[in-house]
C-alpha cells in the first residue's frame, strides 16, 4: 500500500528536480503546493488524487485533449476585434461536456471583465454571448455571479430557453429571479405550461373595466335600474396567454409597458433573407493531432503468465507466487484432478498431487 503512494511522491519530487535544471522551472507557488501534497499522509494523498483526477477524467478522451492543447483564438481579443466563436455540442454529449462548457464560459468572462471600456482605449466593440438552449448547458456559477456586472464591461448575454420553469429547475428560484431582474428585455412566446402562463398573466398586470348590471321588477316592464361598477381585469388571463398563437409574441422591455406584437419570420422578409444567405467565410480547419500515450509512472514488472514468453522463475518472483493463479503459469494444469466433496480422503489428495506433478513435469 505504501509503495504506490511513495511512488507518487517520488514522481513529483523528480518532476520538480528535473524542471529546476532547465530554464522552464516551476513557479514557487506551484512547488509549494506540490510539496504540501507530498507531505500529506498516504491516505490523504489518495483522497486528494481521486478528487483531482475525477475532474480531469474528461481529458482522457484524446480528441478533447488534442483540441484543448493549443489555441486558435484569444478570449482577450473579443472586445478588440470582430471575432465570432461557435460552440456546438451534440445533445448526447451535454452532460459529459458540461464541465468543459463551464470552463469555456468562465474563461471567456474572466478574460473580458478585467477592464472597462472607458479605462482601455483598445476596447472598441461590445461582446454578445448567445446561449441557445441555455438551460440545457447546465448550471454555470459564473453566470450567477457576473450577470449584474456584465453590462458595465460591454458584455451582453442573450439567453434562449423554453420557459422560466426550465431555468428554475437548473438555477433555483432565487438565482432565476436575479437573472430575470438583470435582463433588459425579454421576448415571450405562447407557452404550453399553465403555471408559466399564470406567471406571464400576473406580470402583464390588470386594467379597469366597467360592468353594468340591470334589474327590473317582475310585475312591471318599465320599472327597473341599471348599476355600473368598475372592476380590475387581467390584461391577458392565463388562457388567453396560451392561445395567443404562434405568430404573436409579448416583449417586456425595461421601464416600458409590455408590447404585444407580431413575430418576424426571417424567411418572409427580404432584408432578413439577404442576411441569412451571406457567403460563408473561408475558415481553415483545425488540425487535431492525437498525442502519444503518456508514459507510465511506475516501471512495469515482468509477467510470468502464459500471455508472455515463458521464462524461468527468478528470486524476485518469489514474493508474488502466493498471488498467482494456476492459469498464470506456462504449464498446462487443465488436466489436474481436483477433489470433489466437502470431506476429502487421503486418496483424493494423493491423486490431486500426482496429477499436479505430472503437469509440471510435462
Amino acid at each position: 500500500m505504501h509503495g504506490a503512494d511513495d511512488s507518487v511522491s517520488e514522481h513529483w519530487k523528480r518532476i520538480i528536480s528535473e524542471r529546476d535544471k532547465t530554464s522552464n522551472s516551476l513557479s514557487p507557488t506551484c512547488k509549494r503546493m506540490l510539496y504540501d501534497f507530498i507531505a500529506l499522509s498516504p491516505q490523504t494523498q489518495s483522497s486528494v488524487r481521486k478528487t483531482f483526477t475525477s475532474k480531469l477524467q474528461l481529458w482522457t478522451n484524446p480528441l478533447i485533449d488534442a483540441a484543448t492543447s493549443s489555441d486558435s483564438f484569444d478570449f482577450r481579443e473579443l472586445r478588440r476585434k470582430r471575432i465570432s466563436i461557435y460552440l456546438g455540442v451534440n445533445p448526447g454529449d451535454l452532460d459529459r461536456l458540461s464541465l468543459l462548457m463551464n470552463l469555456f464560459f468562465t474563461q471567456l468572462l474572466d478574460a473580458n471583465m478585467d477592464k472597462m471600456p472607458e479605462d482601455d482605449p483598445t476596447i472598441k466593440h461590445e461582446l454578445l454571448a448567445i446561449g441557445d438552449e441555455f438551460a440545457a448547458l447546465g448550471r454555470m456559477p459564473i453566470i450567477e455571479k457576473s450577470i449584474q456586472l456584465m453590462g458595465g464591461y460591454g458584455i451582453r448575454l442573450l439567453m434562449i430557453a423554453h420557459s422560466l420553469p426550465q431555468l428554475r429547475a437548473v438555477y433555483g428560484p432565487e438565482h432565476t429571479k436575479n437573472i430575470i431582474a438583470c435582463s433588459g428585455a425579454r421576448i415571450v412566446y405562447a407557452p404550453n405550461d399553465n403555471d408559466y402562463a399564470t406567471d406571464i398573466s400576473r406580470e402583464l398586470g390588470t386594467f379597469t373595466v366597467e360592468n353594468q348590471s340591470a334589474s327590473r321588477q317582475t310585475m312591471s316592464i318599465r320599472a327597473g335600474s341599471v348599476t355600473t361598477s368598475q372592476a380590475a381585469r387581467a390584461l391577458l388571463n392565463p388562457q388567453e396567454v396560451k392561445m395567443m398563437g404562434v405568430n404573436n409574441e409579448i416583449v417586456f422591455v425595461e421601464h416600458c409597458p409590455p408590447i404585444f406584437c407580431r413575430k418576424i419570420w426571417y424567411w418572409q422578409r427580404p432584408v432578413f433573407r439577404r442576411r441569412a444567405n451571406l457567403p460563408l467565410p473561408d475558415i481553415a480547419p483545425v488540425e487535431i493531432k492525437l498525442p502519444p500515450p503518456p508514459p507510465s509512472l511506475e516501471k512495469e514488472e515482468p509477467s510470468i503468465g502464459p500471455s508472455k514468453t515463458p521464462r524461468a522463475i527468478t528470486p524476485q518472483d518469489v514474493p508474488k507466487l502466493g498471488k498467482l493463479k494456476l492459469t498464470d503459469y506456462a504449464a498446462d494444469f487443465s488436466n489436474v484432478q481436483l477433489p470433489k466433496g466437502e470431506k476429502l480422503t487421503g486418496d483424493d489428495l494423493q491423486k490431486t498431487f500426482e496429477s499436479f506433478v505430472r503437469a509440471v513435469e510435462a
